[in-house]
């Protein structure tokens, strides 16, 4: 767990250093919903694109990622409240579900924007990825007290902390 929570950190402290962008890195494809971009590696599959945009990497014919950018129904003030609302769903239903770690971030053009890591043993494939497996969610609030949420999920070993670190850096807000 100690292992899982320095990496967590590790790529929070990357965002906090001011690493969200526009730029797209290299093999990386952009996809965008609402008032978020975010990019992943092109040999994803987009499954959904519009008010809601979904990318999956599937291996041995499992979910192995999934990320989702999308508008969700909660509208507050900061993102840290949220993302405490919007986790209640994955503890409640997800099954293991733990939070490793909640820090703000800086998200130029937002409102206020927080990051939450988290891991899980669920084994079901619809819309998260194949457990034991880890996530983040990024809470982006835009203009108008609207939140944005940003959600990858991988299976353990399905990412580099590298990759992960590329995607959750390229999540920027769109006005």
């Amino acid at each position: 767990m100690r292992v899982r929570l320095a990496g967590a950190l590790v790529s929070g402290a990357a965002l906090l250093a001011g690493c969200t962008g526009s730029d797209v890195p290299d093999g990386f494809a952009e996809g965008k919903a609402s008032n978020v971009a975010v990019a992943h590696p092109e040999q994803w599959s987009v499954t959904s694109t519009g008010e809601t945009y979904q990318a999956e990497l599937r291996q041995g014919g499992k979910t192995a990622a999934v990320l989702t950018a999308q508008r969700i129904d909660v509208q507050g003030g900061d993102a840290r409240g949220a993302l405490a609302t919007e986790l209640t769903g994955p503890q409640m239903s997800w099954l293991g579900y733990s939070v490793q770690g909640i820090q703000d971030l800086e998200i130029e053009g937002s409102d206020g924007a927080a990051r939450l890591n988290y891991t899980y043993r669920d084994r079901r494939e619809k819309g998260i990825a194949t457990g034991p497996a880890n996530g983040v969610d990024i809470a982006v609030i835009v203009p108008g007290r609207k939140v944005d949420l940003v959600r990858l999920t991988w299976s353990d070993g399905a990412l580099t902390a590298e990759q992960v670190d590329a995607i959750v850096s390229s999540v920027r807000y769109e006005g």
